[in-house]
């Protein structure tokens, strides 16, 4: 069994390989990592320059800077206009939270903290939707179980996604550190940093939890697609709903995913980009975990025992 097992492995890691399926998710991941940064870039540097300009007004309308600094900025609402007080504090404080990405332990952060809630979910469920139906798509679904049970033709696959997702994570820690330090340098050389640095706290990531996580919303989603993709035997329509349910169908309540997966985004990420997560309806971190674990378990050996019973996949 474990033979057969490793071969069907193989065979599914080779054909994602030369398919092209994993090399056009790490382009678009790759891809998305540079232009997060490049946004953030973007964002410090037009915070600095309205930074700059607020205080050169002031100071020639003669006011302390200094003085100025210490007041706490407010918003007032005056008919239907916001009116904001104490303006050079308040440009101040974007500017020092828009800095707050470049410190080197919110690298990781910074990439996924976006990745993990807005792309992982469809990308990675659309690529087991593909995992699972390309068989069906190409008729080769009957030749592969001539040779391999279908028990093993179902974690085959599981184990080559696994296999991609972990390469593919590795990829982005790398692009996204590399990036950073570009990124970093260049800001750097447009401003004074330095002057600023005192005023950024601290970072309290965890990049070890932020990449397990990322990890395991890969895989949960991998498999969910894919299991999806076994029982209905197409991707294009629950390719469809699933872009429909991500991107326009409202939080459904506590036990939606996508809440129980907040729970856990704001426990690990911070949120200072241009990335703002909703908050989620509240629900201790063992039990959003221990239902997720459980909905996707449930969903995955559903969709092995009603493939199992379908006589045109296994003869």
């Amino acid at each position: 069994m474990l033979n057969n097992l490793q071969a069907i492995t193989k065979n599914e890691f080779s054909y994602q390989l030369k398919s092209g399926i994993v090399w056009v998710i790490a382009l678009i991941l790759i891809a998305l990592c540079i232009v997060n940064y490049h946004n953030k870039y973007n964002n410090a540097i037009q915070n600095y320059e309205l930074f700059t300009q607020t205080k050169d007004n002031m100071e020639a309308d003669g006011y302390d800077i200094e003085k100025e600094l210490q007041k706490t900025p407010e918003i007032k609402k005056e008919g239907g206009t916001e009116v904001i007080e104490n303006v050079l504090a308040y440009d101040y404080n974007n500017l020092v939270s828009s800095l707050i990405p470049f410190q080197f332990k919110d690298a990781l952060s910074n990439t996924f903290e976006w990745l993990s809630f807005v792309f992982f979910p469809i990308i990675f469920a659309l690529y087991g939707l593909i995992t699972a139906t390309y068989d069906y798509h190409y008729k080769t679904i009957k030749m592969k179980a001539v040779t391999f049970s279908f028990k093993n033709i179902f974690i085959g696959k599981i184990l080559a996604m696994s296999l991609y997702a972990l390469l593919i994570i590795i990829l982005l820690i790398i692009i996204t550190y590399g990036t950073h330090y570009i990124y970093r340098t260049l800001l750097i050389s447009q401003l004074p940093y330095n002057e600023f640095a005192s005023s950024i706290p601290a970072s309290n990531s965890h990049s070890l939890w932020i990449v397990m996580f990322a990890l395991s919303v890969m895989l949960l989603f991998a498999i969910f697609g894919m299991s999806i993709g076994f029982i209905v035997k197409s991707a294009l329509i629950p390719a469809i709903i699933l872009l429909v349910f991500n991107f326009m169908i409202p939080i459904l309540g506590v036990y939606d995913p996508r809440n129980l997966l907040a729970n856990f985004g704001h426990q690990l990420f911070n949120f200072q980009g241009n990335f703002q997560l909703f908050s989620p309806k509240p629900v201790p971190l063992v039990e959003a975990g221990a239902a997720i674990t459980l909905s996707f378990l449930i969903l995955t050996l559903l969709s092995f025992f009603i493939s199992n019973q379908q006589s045109k996949y296994v003869k």
